[in-house]
């Protein structure tokens, strides 16, 4: 039975950044970064140039907002570390305004 499931190679939209990528949605900007650097985490939070902040590295899932930036820690999307499998965490951010 076929699942539907590429290989990463398979898939032309899809590509692999360093420790930190920057992208833009629309006009939205959102910095992804790991988190380990928790001066240059500050920096981007405090500093007011991205709309939102996705980082990792606690494996604390937390949603918060610092300014006028949105930040977000999925905490564990694989669950792998944790004891309770069924912690992973997702966000779903509406970037469309509302009239």
């Amino acid at each position: 039975m076929e699942t539907g499931k590429k290989r990463f190679s398979e898939n032309a939209n899809l590509e692999i950044r360093g420790n930190f990528a920057e992208i833009n949605l629309g006009k939205v900007r959102v910095a992804l970064l790991h988190g380990g650097e928790e001066e240059l985490l500050r920096a981007l939070i405090k500093g007011g140039g991205f709309d939102i902040v996705v980082h990792g590295h606690t494996h604390k899932a937390e949603v918060y907002k610092s300014g006028r930036t949105l930040v977000v820690n999925p905490g564990e999307v694989c669950a792998t570390l944790v004891e309770n499998r069924q912690s992973r965490f997702w966000t779903w951010i509406n970037l469309r305004q509302k009239s």
